[in-house]
């Protein structure tokens, strides 16, 4: 846009419409920085003046009418003229101003013969995590959404309108909360404190806001009201996402991507709950959005994983494939003029492909959308069709649902915590007040709207052995750990714990709420609470580590074993940081990574993917006595794990793509699943599922290990999960149930000093770095040798009553003026034996004794001579006849005479 007078460029603004004013004005109306500004440029003085009027804060809640003569006459009249003597319905600006009256009209209305009209174009709503954008598919203009001086607090992911009442919904899963908000007004919270809601939809006929929400998952509805229940929950349900109302039908509409990926339907009030179409068969699938056809009756989903959209009608039937959208990851889906349009979180916008289109491919509708899109919304207008509101009169005590299959009364009632009464209108006791429902203590009793009792426990609880018991994925997520919910209902919590580096393997101690894990970025080990408000880390270890990798917690013997690959090493330490020891060293070739113990049978198991020592390996638990389990076509196993129950060992090859397993005996090798196109790291087991965290694309990939499985769907990632991690690394099953049992080292340390490791032989008793072991095998006493040697020139050692005494090498003694040091031999004696010359030491003791190396043979030797101060030997040979000499080491020799006269050389 250019400024008319000075010929700049007007920066910053959005330019809606001009108008020109036959010999008076040219009016220029546009936005910026939250104010209406019309410029007004007089035709014959060719200057300007400008009136401002705040009304939000960017380009949003208004339309500015298109300004022509007759527009500008007709809402204005005669100049001057008040805004109150006008048929502007909405905002009336210019009042009294040399420039008429300016009617300005509301969100989803445009300006008609002077009057604020709804807007029948379509037009796409967009929640982009920050806003709610509406762009105009006919005039392709987009703008925020302004909620006043609430704006700030249009945080989530579920987006529903109503059109009716010009009210926008949201939902966020951080916040756990479910909000609604009017353009230019406040923002009310509605629901607070609900688990997971990640998807919503408004019944704009009796105004129920609806939800999908976990443990237990669960379509959940709050009334206008404000009364809140339980609309369907089921135990096949996984992971609900998005849900759609349809009130003329009478029915709502989800999707549930979890481990039974389905789609379902039931009645406005939850009941009539039928699958309509199971997605187990047919491989991996992860359907999120849906979208209805009303009048055509038809159903379609968007599937995050086959790269396609689905359809089946309301009435059930075999599911069709409308689109493949290959190279997409759909998020949302909408269908308007057999056009769908879906947020694709891999090309980063908002696409969309017509229904009769012959090629597959996708056009992106608005470049500027945040990459991490959200829920999607087209608004038409009204399509009310004239339903009566059965629920007008609040025939209910709290909730009443439409039920389009009768006529009448054309209603059914429900309860928030009761159940109906005999009226059946009214709500009764909630059957939760009396002996918490039947559930247990430490459950919570819920019910719902048709008043069933729904027990649950907390989040990242489960219930086991008759109790809620903490169970959850434990992930590190390189510079962060989570909590991630194993029922597969997308609860998620970040470790409130301070990092100063990077998080690779970690493991747990479940008694006390401890996380430990491995930062090759500061080459320690450290360590902090699961549980508090303290977020301190403590360092267990940083002394001769390089690239420390795996990581695991024997529980019994409260100790930590790692593998360090800078150094080939595996070694173990006390979380307090006392009592480290390395008890295997590795070749070079090696490349040890990832570790898992059996305390109960003192065996542990560790991966190696270095080019000639890959495989998986077994060993007793003091690091002796080491086998290969399997190395055949075994290449990069990062990920370990094993099911002490069953006694089988599992791991992931990151070079083949495959989750196999073997029995701890060597047998029973067989490959689980092929994982696809992924980047496996780590791997946890629970029950009958394996959980593995893929680097390419940051995500926790599930599989069924109780068969063979090509079934491998996504269970959290940055696309189904409504939550952002970075690159995922090491992952367990947080959970006591696999950490039973004891061994010797549990009783009294297995009476060892300082360290205890359990074998299949029983306990070993060992004892940290530079401190020694005596006799008895158990105690462990501080070395004086380790320190400065012990004052020794050579060689150190701790007599019975623990002195030092310094002993020195072959052919050296003690030096008699300083013990400590040692000085070279001064007797030495040599010695024939067949020809064989040998020099012995005659001052040491013990008396050394070695072969001297001559250079030439000894044919027959007769007799020797020595000259010590020159250091060397003379003989004589009786058959050479020759007399011969060499240095004391055997170099050098030489002939000093032969002949023949010399018949048996002697010396005296």
């Amino acid at each position: 846009m250019v400024d008319v007078e000075t010929g700049n460029h007007l920066s910053g603004v959005e330019l809606e419409t001009l108008a020109v004013i036959p010999g008076q004005y040219i009016l220029i109306p546009y936005f910026m920085d939250g104010f209406l500004v019309i410029r007004r440029i007089s035709t014959l003085m060719l200057t300007f003046t400008e009136e401002t009027y705040h009304i939000g804060k960017g380009y949003t809640g208004y339309h500015i009418p298109k300004i022509t003569v007759e527009t500008y006459q007709s809402v204005g009249g005669a100049l001057g003229k008040l805004c109150g003597e006008t048929d502007c319905s909405h905002l009336c600006i210019g009042s009294g101003s040399p420039i008429s009256p300016l009617c300005v009209c509301e969100d989803n209305f445009v300006l008609k013969d002077g009057k604020c009209v709804e807007e029948t174009s379509p037009v796409l709503l967009v929640h982009d995590q920050t806003n709610i954008l509406r762009i105009s598919l006919e005039r392709g203009v987009s703008n925020v959404i302004d909620f006043g001086a609430d704006g700030d607090s249009v945080l989530g992911v579920g987006l529903d309108y109503d059109h009716l009442d010009s009210v926008y919904y949201w939902s966020c899963v951080t916040t756990k909360t479910i909000s609604k908000g009017k353009v230019g007004g406040s923002v009310t919270v509605l629901v607070r404190d609900t688990t997971s809601p990640s998807g919503i939809a408004i019944d704009w006929v009796s105004k129920n806001l609806y939800w999908t929400d976990s443990d237990p998952p669960a379509i959940k509805v709050i009334s206008p009201s404000g009364h809140i229940a339980t609309v369907v929950t089921s135990e096949r349900f996984g992971v609900l996402r998005s849900i759609k109302v349809d009130p003329v039908n009478g029915f709502l509409f989800w999707s549930d991507r979890g481990e039974n990926p389905a789609i379902y339907r039931s009645k406005l009030d939850g009941t009539e709950l039928t699958s309509l179409a199971n997605l187990t068969t047919g491989g991996r699938s992860l359907p999120n959005g849906v979208a209805l056809d009303r009048p055509a009756k038809m159903v379609y989903w968007i599937d995050g994983y086959q790269d396609n959209i689905m359809s089946i009608g309301y009435d059930g039937g075999v599911p069709v494939e409308e689109k493949q959208i290959p190279g997409s990851t759909g998020f949302s889906l909408e269908v308007y003029n057999r056009t769908f349009y879906w947020s694709d979180w891999q090309n980063l916008g908002i696409m969309k492909i017509g229904m009769d289109d012959s090629e597959r491919t996708a056009t992106v509708v608005t470049p500027d959308v945040h990459a991490a899109t959200m829920e999607l919304k087209i608004v038409t207008g009204s399509f009310n069709w004239g339903i009566k509101n059965a629920c007008s009169d609040q025939p209910c005590d709290q909730i009443c649902f439409a039920d389009t299959s009768t006529i009448d009364p054309g209603y059914v009632c429900g309860c928030q915590d009761g159940q109906l009464a005999d009226s059946l209108t009214t709500c009764a006791k909630s059957k939760c007040l009396t002996n918490n429902g039947g559930c247990l203590s430490d459950q919570t009793c819920t019910t719902t709207a048709t008043g069933d009792v729904v027990c649950s426990c907390p989040d990242f609880f489960e219930l086991i052995d008759g109790a809620c018991k903490e169970s959850y994925l434990l992930l590190a997520s390189q510079y962060s750990i989570w909590k991630l919910s194993i029922l597969g209902d997308g609860v998620h919590e970040k470790i409130n714990l301070a990092f100063g580096g990077k998080v690779i393997a970690i493991d747990f101690d479940y008694k006390k709420g401890r996380v430990f894990w491995t930062d090759p970025l500061v080459d320690a080990i450290s360590m902090g609470s699961l549980h508090g408000t303290d977020n301190t880390t403590t360092i267990v270890l940083d002394k001769g580590l390089l690239t420390p990798d795996g990581l695991a917690y024997d529980w019994v013997s409260d100790i930590l074993y790692w593998t360090c690959m800078g150094t080939f090493t595996m070694g173990v330490v006390k979380p307090d940081g006392s009592h480290s020891r390395i008890i295997k060293e590795f070749d070079e070739d090696s490349k040890p990574r990832a570790l898992v113990l059996d305390p109960g049978r003192g065996v542990l198991f560790y991966s190696d993917w270095g080019e000639q020592s890959a495989g998986i390996y077994k060993c007793w638990g003091d690091g002796s006595n080491c086998e290969a389990l399997t190395t055949e076509q075994v290449h990069w196993p990062n990920g370990l794990t094993m099911d002490r129950d069953t006694q089988v060992v599992y791991w992931v090859d990151a070079m083949t793509d495959v989750l196999e397993r073997v029995k701890t005996d060597g047998t029973g090798r067989a490959i689980i699943a092929q994982l696809g196109n992924i980047h496996a790291f780590s791997i946890a087991v629970s029950r009958d599922a394996a959980y593995i965290t893929d680097w390419k694309n940051r995500a926790v990939i599930h599989a069924a290990i109780n068969g063979n499985t090509t079934t491998t769907p996504t269970f959290y990632s940055e696309t189904t999960q409504e939550f952002t991690f970075e690159k995922p690394f090491g992952i367990q099953w947080y959970t006591d149930t696999t950490r039973k049992g004891t061994n010797e080292c549990g009783t009294d340390n297995g009476g060892c000093s300082h360290i205890c490791l359990h074998t299949p032989d029983g306990a070993v008793c060992m004892c940290p770095q530079n401190i020694k072991l005596k006799e008895d095998g158990k105690t462990c006493v501080e070395d004086p040798c380790v320190i400065n040697n012990g004052g020794c020139e050579q060689m150190c050692h701790v007599n019975e009553t623990g002195l030092v005494e310094c002993k020195c090498r072959e052919w050296l003694l003690p030096n008699p003026a300083n013990l400590s040091s040692c000085i070279e031999s001064t007797m030495t004696m040599v010695a024939l034996d067949r020809n064989v010359m040998y020099k012995l030491s005659m001052d040491t003791q013990p008396i050394y004794s070695a072969k001297i190396p001559i250079s030439t043979s000894l044919v027959s030797a007769s007799s020797l001579a020595m000259d010590y101060g020159a250091g060397l030997i003379f003989w004589g040979d009786s058959v050479t006849h020759g007399i011969y000499c060499v240095n004391l080491d055997g170099s050098n020799t030489q002939i000093i005479l032969v002949s023949i006269s010399l018949q048996l050389p002697k010396f005296s």
